[in-house]
Protein backbone atom coordinates (compact mmCIF):
# COMPACT_ATOMS: atom_id res chain seq x y z
CA UNK A 1 0.00 0.00 0.00
CA UNK A 2 1.38 3.42 -0.98
CA UNK A 3 0.45 6.92 0.08
CA UNK A 4 0.69 9.75 -2.44
CA UNK A 5 0.31 13.36 -1.35
CA UNK A 6 -0.26 15.95 -4.11
CA UNK A 7 1.35 19.23 -3.08
CA UNK A 8 1.01 22.32 -5.34
CA UNK A 9 4.19 23.92 -6.61
CA UNK A 10 4.87 27.24 -4.74
CA UNK A 11 4.99 30.41 -6.78
CA UNK A 12 7.92 32.82 -6.34
CA UNK A 13 6.86 36.44 -6.26
CA UNK A 14 8.83 39.64 -5.96
CA UNK A 15 8.85 40.83 -2.34
CA UNK A 16 6.97 43.99 -1.62
CA UNK A 17 9.06 46.55 0.20
CA UNK A 18 7.41 48.71 2.71
CA UNK A 19 9.86 51.45 1.76
CA UNK A 20 11.41 52.07 -1.66
CA UNK A 21 14.50 50.00 -2.27
CA UNK A 22 17.75 51.96 -1.78
CA UNK A 23 19.12 53.39 -5.00
CA UNK A 24 22.88 53.70 -5.45
CA UNK A 25 24.08 56.95 -6.99
CA UNK A 26 25.23 56.75 -10.54
CA UNK A 27 28.98 56.48 -10.90
CA UNK A 28 30.51 59.65 -12.29
CA UNK A 29 33.62 59.35 -14.46
CA UNK A 30 36.84 60.40 -12.75
CA UNK A 31 37.95 63.83 -13.72
CA UNK A 32 41.66 63.60 -14.49
CA UNK A 33 43.66 66.74 -15.10
CA UNK A 34 46.74 66.47 -17.25
CA UNK A 35 49.32 69.23 -16.97
CA UNK A 36 51.88 69.59 -19.73
CA UNK A 37 55.14 71.43 -19.23
CA UNK A 38 55.78 74.37 -21.51
CA UNK A 39 58.29 77.15 -21.89
CA UNK A 40 57.52 80.66 -20.67
CA UNK A 41 59.43 83.94 -20.81
CA UNK A 42 59.89 86.19 -17.80
CA UNK A 43 58.68 89.73 -18.50
CA UNK A 44 58.56 91.15 -15.00
CA UNK A 45 59.78 90.66 -11.46
CA UNK A 46 58.40 91.43 -8.00
CA UNK A 47 56.08 89.67 -8.55
CA UNK A 48 57.43 87.44 -11.29
CA UNK A 49 55.22 87.52 -14.40
CA UNK A 50 55.64 85.29 -17.43
CA UNK A 51 54.14 84.95 -20.89
CA UNK A 52 52.99 81.41 -21.71
CA UNK A 53 52.45 79.77 -25.11
CA UNK A 54 48.82 80.93 -25.29
CA UNK A 55 49.97 84.54 -25.03
CA UNK A 56 48.49 85.07 -21.57
CA UNK A 57 50.45 86.87 -18.87
CA UNK A 58 50.40 85.00 -15.58
CA UNK A 59 52.02 85.36 -12.19
CA UNK A 60 54.61 82.66 -11.53
CA UNK A 61 54.56 80.51 -8.42
CA UNK A 62 57.24 77.97 -7.67
CA UNK A 63 56.11 74.34 -7.37
CA UNK A 64 59.43 73.31 -5.80
CA UNK A 65 60.70 73.50 -2.20
CA UNK A 66 63.06 76.25 -3.36
CA UNK A 67 62.73 79.25 -5.61
CA UNK A 68 64.95 81.14 -7.96
CA UNK A 69 65.61 84.84 -8.26
CA UNK A 70 64.74 85.46 -11.89
CA UNK A 71 65.42 88.36 -14.25
CA UNK A 72 63.62 89.71 -17.27
CA UNK A 73 64.43 87.57 -20.30
CA UNK A 74 64.86 84.28 -18.44
CA UNK A 75 63.22 81.18 -19.92
CA UNK A 76 61.48 78.94 -17.40
CA UNK A 77 59.60 75.66 -17.56
CA UNK A 78 56.08 75.96 -16.19
CA UNK A 79 52.87 74.02 -15.63
CA UNK A 80 49.70 75.98 -16.39
CA UNK A 81 46.35 75.18 -14.77
CA UNK A 82 43.73 77.74 -15.62
CA UNK A 83 44.91 81.09 -14.32
CA UNK A 84 47.64 79.52 -12.23
CA UNK A 85 51.20 79.08 -13.40
CA UNK A 86 53.74 76.96 -11.51
CA UNK A 87 57.47 77.09 -12.17
CA UNK A 88 59.30 73.76 -12.23
CA UNK A 89 62.66 74.66 -13.76
CA UNK A 90 64.92 77.26 -15.33
CA UNK A 91 65.90 76.58 -18.94
CA UNK A 92 67.97 79.66 -19.68
CA UNK A 93 69.16 82.60 -17.62
CA UNK A 94 69.61 85.99 -19.21
CA UNK A 95 71.63 87.32 -16.29
CA UNK A 96 72.73 85.97 -12.93
CA UNK A 97 70.42 83.29 -11.60
CA UNK A 98 70.21 82.81 -7.85
CA UNK A 99 68.83 79.72 -6.16
CA UNK A 100 67.14 80.75 -2.91
CA UNK A 101 66.70 78.28 -0.06
CA UNK A 102 64.61 79.36 2.90
CA UNK A 103 65.87 76.64 5.24
CA UNK A 104 68.84 74.35 5.66
CA UNK A 105 69.30 72.18 2.58
CA UNK A 106 71.38 69.17 1.60
CA UNK A 107 72.68 68.14 -1.78
CA UNK A 108 73.32 64.40 -1.75
CA UNK A 109 74.12 61.86 -4.40
CA UNK A 110 76.31 58.92 -5.24
CA UNK A 111 78.66 61.26 -7.10
CA UNK A 112 78.03 65.00 -7.18
CA UNK A 113 79.88 67.30 -9.57
CA UNK A 114 79.71 71.09 -9.43
CA UNK A 115 80.98 72.70 -12.62
CA UNK A 116 81.19 76.30 -13.72
CA UNK A 117 82.35 77.11 -17.25
CA UNK A 118 83.70 80.47 -16.06
CA UNK A 119 84.40 79.60 -12.45
CA UNK A 120 82.86 78.58 -9.15
CA UNK A 121 82.83 80.92 -6.17
CA UNK A 122 81.87 79.94 -2.62
CA UNK A 123 80.94 82.69 -0.15
CA UNK A 124 80.15 81.85 3.46
CA UNK A 125 81.04 83.16 6.93
CA UNK A 126 82.15 79.63 7.84
CA UNK A 127 83.20 76.94 5.39
CA UNK A 128 84.03 73.40 6.48
CA UNK A 129 85.41 70.60 4.32
CA UNK A 130 85.41 67.11 5.76
CA UNK A 131 86.72 64.18 3.77
CA UNK A 132 88.59 60.95 4.25
CA UNK A 133 90.82 61.74 1.29
CA UNK A 134 91.26 65.26 -0.14
CA UNK A 135 93.00 65.89 -3.46
CA UNK A 136 93.69 69.36 -4.87
CA UNK A 137 94.85 69.40 -8.49
CA UNK A 138 95.59 72.90 -9.77
CA UNK A 139 98.09 74.63 -12.03
CA UNK A 140 98.47 77.49 -9.56
CA UNK A 141 97.24 78.06 -6.01
CA UNK A 142 97.08 81.54 -4.45
CA UNK A 143 96.09 81.99 -0.81
CA UNK A 144 95.43 85.23 1.05
CA UNK A 145 94.94 84.53 4.74
CA UNK A 146 94.60 86.78 7.76
CA UNK A 147 95.96 83.95 9.89
CA UNK A 148 96.46 80.23 9.49
CA UNK A 149 96.91 77.31 11.88
CA UNK A 150 97.77 73.87 10.55
CA UNK A 151 97.75 70.83 12.80
CA UNK A 152 99.12 67.59 11.38
CA UNK A 153 98.79 64.51 13.56
CA UNK A 154 101.08 62.40 11.41
CA UNK A 155 104.03 63.28 9.17
CA UNK A 156 104.03 66.44 7.06
CA UNK A 157 105.87 65.98 3.77
CA UNK A 158 106.48 68.74 1.25
CA UNK A 159 108.06 67.94 -2.11
CA UNK A 160 108.86 70.78 -4.47
CA UNK A 161 111.26 71.55 -7.26
CA UNK A 162 112.13 74.84 -5.58
CA UNK A 163 110.87 76.51 -2.41
CA UNK A 164 111.17 80.10 -1.22
CA UNK A 165 109.79 81.65 1.94
CA UNK A 166 109.82 85.41 2.48
CA UNK A 167 108.92 86.74 5.93
CA UNK A 168 108.64 90.49 6.48
CA UNK A 169 109.17 90.20 10.24
CA UNK A 170 110.64 87.50 12.44
CA UNK A 171 110.66 83.87 11.41
CA UNK A 172 110.55 81.61 14.46
CA UNK A 173 111.13 77.88 14.04
CA UNK A 174 111.10 75.64 17.08
CA UNK A 175 111.59 71.89 17.26
CA UNK A 176 112.76 69.34 19.77
CA UNK A 177 115.34 68.16 17.27
CA UNK A 178 116.13 69.77 13.96
CA UNK A 179 118.31 68.55 11.12
CA UNK A 180 119.12 70.36 7.90
CA UNK A 181 120.98 68.47 5.20
CA UNK A 182 122.38 69.98 2.03
CA UNK A 183 123.37 67.30 -0.46
CA UNK A 184 125.81 69.62 -2.22
CA UNK A 185 126.11 72.75 -0.11
CA UNK A 186 124.64 74.47 2.93
CA UNK A 187 124.91 78.25 3.05
CA UNK A 188 124.01 80.75 5.77
CA UNK A 189 124.01 84.44 4.87
CA UNK A 190 123.34 87.38 7.17
CA UNK A 191 124.86 90.47 8.67
CA UNK A 192 124.94 88.72 12.00
CA UNK A 193 124.88 84.95 12.55
CA UNK A 194 124.75 83.79 16.16
CA UNK A 195 125.03 80.33 17.61
CA UNK A 196 124.35 79.67 21.24
CA UNK A 197 121.80 78.90 23.85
Amino acid sequence: MSLVVDTPTPELTTPRWRTPAPQLPEATPAQATTLLAETAAVIGVDPVRVVVSSGATLELRWALPFQGELAVGDAVQVLVQGERCYGVGVLRSAGRFRLLLSEAAQLRGLRVRLRGDRGVKLLAPDLKLKARHLVVDATEVAESLGGAVRRVLGVLKVRAKQARTIVAGEHHLRAKRRRAVGAEAHRLDGTLVQFGQ
